[in-house]
């Protein structure tokens, strides 16, 4: 998968496609290729890669994906909407953070998980 999505990304850097990135063309080949697993049921084999995956993407993947994302970003117009990206930034956190919040709250209510406090 990983020369796939190599060569995939190298594809599509030579045919200068604007609207797909490398990162997320990765993550569509990783989304196709969970789904023929789980067509396949292969169920023991998923849950071992995802516990293995989760601690492999956070410290080995992630990385590389973010500085790729930022190394290749039109830094001028970053820089000239630097305040409108940090007012979504911030706002987009908040929101985030408080409808999570709730959501956890109100599975707790419901019975769906262990109950939640403020």
């Amino acid at each position: 998968m990983l020369i796939l999505a190599s060569a995939a990304g190298q594809f599509l850097k030579k045919s200068g496609h604007k609207y797909l990135q490398e990162a997320g063309l990765t993550v569509l080949i990783g989304m196709i290729a969970g789904f023929f697993f789980k067509m396949m049921n292969v169920n023991y084999f998923l849950q071992s890669l995802t516990a293995h995956f989760s601690g492999l993407f956070i410290i080995l993947l992630l990385p590389p994906i973010i500085f790729e994302s930022g190394y290749n970003m039109n830094k001028k117009y970053f820089i000239k909407n630097g305040g409108t990206v940090l007012v979504y930034s911030f706002l987009g956190t908040f929101i985030a953070m408080f409808s999570s919040a709730i959501m956890f709250w109100a599975c707790g209510e419901l019975g769906l998980s262990k109950p939640f406090n403020w």
